[in-house]
């Protein structure tokens, strides 16, 4: 058997019903149907293609393929369904200039010269298109969809030889013939060579994508380029570029993102054994089966937001097109007889996809009204360049939801309670419950991190805290000792631009290192140090509580200064316990009830100060981590006779 979703104690949490209040998703054609109404203006009768303001889309226009495919496959009736048109872009897709048969384009990092290719872009010159293999999948997918409803879309015998050949050339040119790939990315492979073997049936096709499969799941275990990086670590960690070493920061904390879509290939594995192909290896398949699952568990939250690392940074970080191409690719790794496709993955990926088309709806777009902005959270956006077409996300979160609907209906939606996934290479520790996720990051030269977390989101994903967590760039959650009144001699949250030496990785159980799993509950310690001043941490993580304990040695420190940022401006601190209301620190432990400006709510409980602990909230101005700015609880006090603080955040279920 492939490898199971398994409780690693025998205590582990059993799955639990969904917060109160949580919306239950969308409508199976809402997000279709509204993008398909959206850009009915911008369709242009004389090329037989949506227009837009940079151009002629290719990736547009193959979705919107797609989409009218699933449509008709459907019987549906609404916008989302126009058959005419639908054989208007296969006539577009299929022939000169979006098919490429000459090319003078050079190997950039942005291009991948090959011919046969579908264009990237639609210019009047062909042999200068940019060439990528993406552009390839993403046009071979829409006509393999359109192939599988030429009934229902009336594709006569010459459509359906157009896109017979189209498929065939570009799926039996060099570039896919001869087993070649962009770096480790053998999702765009797959895409196309199933598309062959779907269209023309070649065996060749299949087994060039059981090479590509072999070929990942040996690249876990050896650099590919002296120097460089194998695909994964034994934790999961994707590695997005193989020429550079594990440690680069392109490859440090790895990319949630593509690791995603890389898992999509492994989807196709249930169909190309009906098809024919041959087995792989035992070795192979228990591989892949335990990546896979820790891709799917150690990058998304419950509430079907990718609980987001990338060594990409802005450049992919919290863009919704992203963000849809992640989900959709979780979906397509989840199809039956998918490598790791257990039930109980399943039925999680079939949770979480549900809850990310809602969120998508709830946040960004809901199919009516103006198209969303590129980002969430309103983070900045450092990608301009790749995502101007604003229809780029509702189209794919479309397509995921109905794809959803399609390949997992078989399976029961599953919420767990707590996953966490570790990672000893990457440094990294993300968890994620139906009440809260977050994850703690170890600090590098120019990153953020540290032993305490680097983000906090509840059940809905609403942030609770900053997207990321730097305290020498802003407030951050965290102990600090100091000498004096400015000498910092310990941080448990440094961040980047100090004097402090790298905080050292989280620990955790020997049993619970490099896995990813459901647990009843999780722990973590870790230390950092400097000139005889230290802390040690300890977290213990419940569905709804984070319980940290500070055991200080503050050696030459005379102060300590803990601090809790959160998310708004207008965020509400109410006194419960253990101060005034005007904040002078009376006796016991201090909680605080906080609430953001959209209503997510947590209950902050430090034990261990001292009654002449001074206390203060400070507000920091909008800025790239915090787009609505910071309310941020500082408490400073004596480190004399001072061993051990504690903090509990209790995060209030999402309603």
């Amino acid at each position: 058997m492939l490898l199971a979703f398994v409780a690693a104690t025998a205590g582990a949490a059993a799955a639990v019903p969904a917060p109160a209040g949580a919306a239950q998703g969308v409508s199976a054609w809402q997000l279709g149907d509204g993008i398909a109404a959206k850009l009915d203006p911008t369709w242009r009768p004389r090329f037989g293609a949506y227009d837009g303001d940079a151009g002629i889309a290719i990736r547009t226009n193959a979705m919107m393929l797609e989409l009218f495919a699933r449509a008709a496959r459907a019987q549906h009736t609404g916008p989302a369904r126009a058959d005419d048109r639908a054989i208007r872009l296969v006539e577009l897709l299929t022939q000169p200039p979006v098919l490429v048969w000459r090319t003078t384009t050079t190997r950039v990092p942005s291009q991948f010269p090959h011919t046969p290719a579908f264009a990237a872009s639609y210019t009047s010159t062909p042999e200068r298109a940019p060439l990528h293999p993406s552009a390839d999948a993403i046009v071979a997918r829409a006509l393999a969809e359109a192939w599988q409803s030429r009934s229902q879309l009336g594709l006569d015998a010459a459509h359906r030889a157009l896109i017979a050949r189209a498929v065939g050339a570009v799926a039996g040119g060099a570039f896919y013939a001869r087993g070649r790939r962009a770096e480790n990315q053998i999702n765009w492979n797959a895409d196309v060579l199933m598309a062959d073997a779907e269209i023309n049936g070649r065996r060749g096709a299949l087994d060039r994508y059981r090479h590509q499969l072999i070929w990942f799941a040996r690249s876990f275990e050896r650099p590919q380029h002296r120097g460089g990086s194998a695909s994964a670590t034994s934790g999961g960690t994707f590695h997005y570029w193989l020429p550079a070493p594990p440690d680069a920061p392109v490859n440090r904390v790895g990319a949630a993102e593509y690791a995603n879509l890389v898992r999509s290939a492994l989807g196709w594995y249930g169909e190309a054994r009906r098809r024919g192909m041959a087995p792989l290896p035992a070795w192979a398949l228990h591989r892949l089966a335990r990546w896979s699952q820790q891709v799917l568990m150690g990058t998304w939250t419950h509430a079907g937001y990718l609980n987001w690392d990338t060594g990409l940074g802005v450049k992919r970080k919290h863009l919704r097109q992203y963000w849809g191409f992640a989900l959709d690719a979780m979906v397509r790794g989840s199809r039956p007889g998918a490598i790791g496709g257990d039930a109980t993955n399943r039925g999680f990926a079939r949770s979480v996809a549900a809850r990310g088309a809602e969120l998508f709806a709830r946040t960004a777009w809901n199919g009516t009204g103006g198209l969303p902005g590129p980002t969430s959270f309103g983070a900045v956006n450092g990608f301009p360049e790749a995502t101007g077409n604003d229809a780029t996300a509702p189209l794919r979160f479309a397509i995921a939801e109905l794809e959803r609907r399609e390949v997992l209906a078989d399976v029961s939606p599953l919420r767990p309670g707590l996953v966490a996934s570790h990672d000893s290479t990457a440094g990294r520790l993300a968890i994620t419950t139906p009440a809260y996720n977050t994850a703690i990051i170890r600090s590098g030269p120019g990153s953020e991190g540290g032993l305490e977390p680097t983000r906090l989101f509840d059940g809905l994903q609403r942030p609770l805290a900053p997207l990321s967590a730097d305290a020498f760039v802003g407030p951050s959650p965290g102990v600090r000792l100091l000498k004096g009144e400015g000498r910092v001699l310990a941080d448990t949250q440094p961040g980047t631009g100090h004097g402090l030496p790298v905080t050292s990785a989280l620990t955790v159980a020997p049993q619970r290192t490099n896995r990813t799993d459901r647990y009843a509950s999780y722990a973590a310690t870790g230390r950092t140090a400097k000139q005889g001043a230290r802390i040690t941490v300890a977290h213990r993580f419940s569905q709804r509580t984070i319980s940290t304990r500070y055991a200080l040695h503050p050696g030459t420190a005379t102060r300590f200064v803990e601090r809790l940022p959160i998310w708004g401006g207008a965020a509400t601190v109410r006194v419960l316990a253990g101060a005034t209301d005007d904040l002078r620190r009376t006796r016991g432990p201090l909680r605080l009830e906080l609430v953001t400006p959209e209503s997510a709510r947590m209950v902050a409980t430090f034990g261990g100060l001292p009654s002449t602990a001074q206390l203060r909230i400070t507000a920091t101005a909008p800025n790239g981590r915090a787009s609505e700015g910071t309310r941020t609880l500082t408490i400073v006090g004596s480190t004399r006779g001072l061993r051990t603080l504690t903090r509990t955040l209790a995060i209030r279920p999402a309603s």
